[in-house]
């Protein structure tokens, strides 16, 4: 996989640091030094024999590792891969599919797509550049101690102590989990023939109801991952809720 690097980067992961090329002087590039690799499991049902009822079920199983996420991604050390192999920000380990539709008496049809994927990951991060790299991708340290100084705060989260300084080992890239993300989106429709005119095609009306996110669930999209940050932890963003529509179709 592609990914981005700072080949100018200070040697020493401070800002001061002796650089390699250059002082003072970042340089990025593109690089095919990312991997990816795992395993996916697929298990699916598909039922077609039934007059009035068409079904597909689904499960996914994703078990995926690399160091890179996309081509912009960076290493939160330009001179070191350590802590960077993690799941992918856009994987969901686990993923359920249904599909299905009725045919009701007397024309009418109804269809559901139900979606349920466990969360996704999100790093984790100080919010700061202390290696001086140029990127602000830089992982809060595990702290021994619960307390630590107003220049140097220690945080007791879910992961354990950090701090967005010290000696200790960083956090993994890609640490947090987002909740599960649940959608269910149902429709219900019937079309009706209308009285033929004469030198004209036949005529229709469509009539349907549908609903997205009918389960109202709280589907969270993104996480504070900012260390000390007020929303640190708290989801800030998820997809609209539930939505009910209603519509007309005339073809003629």
């Amino acid at each position: 996989m592609l990914r981005s690097r700072n080949i100018n980067a200070p040697l020493n992961n401070s800002p001061a640091g002796p650089r390699p090329i250059a002082p003072n002087l970042n340089l990025f590039q593109f690089q095919q030094s990312g991997r990816l690799g795992g395993n996916v499991v697929f298990a699916g049902v598909d039922q077609h024999s039934l007059k009035h009822l068409q079904i597909f079920a689904g499960y996914i199983r994703m078990d995926l590792r690399g160091n890179a996420d996309s081509a912009t991604s960076f290493a939160e050390s330009g001179t070191s891969d350590r802590g960077e192999i993690a799941r992918p920000s856009w994987q969901a380990t686990h993923q359920v599919l249904v599909f299905s539709n009725y045919a009701l008496p007397r024309g009418v049809n109804l269809s559901f797509q139900f979606n349920a994927a466990s969360g996704q990951p999100y790093n984790v991060t100080t919010g700061f550049d202390n290696n001086g790299d140029g990127v602000f991708n830089d992982r809060p340290v595990f702290a021994s101690v619960p307390t630590g100084t107003a220049a140097v705060p220690v945080y007791n989260t879910r992961f354990g102590l950090l701090s967005p300084e010290g000696s200790g080992s960083s956090i993994g890239r890609n640490a947090g989990t987002l909740p599960w993300n649940v959608h269910l989106d149902s429709n219900l429709s019937r079309s009706f023939t209308l009285p033929h005119v004469a030198g004209k095609e036949g005529r229709s009306l469509a009539v349907n109801l549908r609903s997205t996110n009918l389960l109202n669930h709280n589907d969270v999209l993104a996480v504070g991952g900012v260390l000390g940050s007020p929303l640190f932890g708290q989801a800030y963003q998820s997809d609209p809720g539930r939505r009910i529509e209603a519509g007309l179709r005339y073809s003629f």
